[in-house]
């Protein structure tokens, strides 16, 4: 998998056991007409069988270097994992082993990106509130679980209400 974005781009790297993935964005800059190359930051996702023939991808760790924090990489090294896992069709949703605050309040900043993006959650929609579309459309284009559905969507009808009415 890469990444491509403002001034780096990520690297996938299998565990030996092909459950375990890990992915390290870095910064490439030119210092007196040479190319470098600077770790930004890096994620660790583990796949957990799922009977029968599924997986739950479960992000472990992810880490933004302090001189790149508050620039948007960590969003968009979510954003570039989730939708790599949103394409495989073996997922059955993708989740976080005991995440942090901050990790929470990242995951939903993109996850309601990613619903904006959803027909369902069009904003002559959203007045409506909660819908079975809505959950449905979610849990199968984005791989969320039902948790992460509800708190992405009060989140889209937060915004809705205040830039809207």
């Amino acid at each position: 998998m890469l990444m491509s974005g403002v001034g780096g781009w990520a690297r996938e790297q299998r565990g030996s056991d092909g459950h375990c993935m890990g992915v390290c964005l870095f910064e490439k800059y030119n210092k007196d007409g040479e190319t470098l190359y600077a770790t930004v930051g890096y994620m660790t996702v583990y796949n957990y069988y799922v009977y029968p023939d599924k997986t739950r991808p479960r992000v472990s760790q992810m880490l933004i270097l302090p001189p790149f924090q508050g620039e948007g990489h960590g969003a968009q090294l979510l954003e570039a994992v989730h939708r790599f896992y949103c394409s495989l069709p073996k997922v059955q949703d993708i989740t976080a082993e005991d995440p942090s605050e901050s990790y929470v309040k990242l995951r939903d900043y993109v996850l309601v990106k990613f619903c904006q993006g959803l027909p369902s959650f069009a904003v002559d929609k959203l007045h409506l509130g909660f819908s079975a579309d809505m959950a449905k459309e979610a849990q199968d284009q984005l791989k969320i679980n039902k948790v992460t559905y509800e708190a992405a969507t009060i989140l889209c009808l937060g915004s809705v209400n205040r830039f809207v009415f």
